[in-house]
């Protein structure tokens, strides 16, 4: 009987996780590099092609990695994630804190 390897036990939750370790490494995260890195540490379930063919993350992993990452934002640009610029206020913020 064959053991399951990585790639069958992990979970959307494991996937977030290491893109966390790894923007955290990095303190930045390309689409492309992230993508390339989770398919190959993870397979196929967690990654697919868009209609332009780019090899894109599947949404419930963004979601998760959305959750776990904190104050790091996606950059449409450069197709990569970094950290929040402090002139950025993070979604419900306030804008008095008091």
């Amino acid at each position: 009987m064959k053991r399951p390897g990585l790639a069958e036990l992990a979970t959307t939750d494991d996937v977030a996780r290491w893109m966390c370790e790894a923007f955290g490494a990095l303190g930045t995260l390309r689409r492309a590099d992230a993508a390339k890195g989770i398919e190959r540490r993870f397979g196929r379930a967690f990654v697919h092609r868009n209609a332009n063919g780019n090899q894109v993350i599947d949404s419930t992993v963004l979601r998760a990695f959305r959750q776990a990452s904190g104050d790091v934002v996606w950059d449409r640009c450069s197709l990569a994630w970094s950290h929040r610029p402090a002139s950025i206020r993070p979604p419900g913020a306030r804008t008095n804190p008091r």
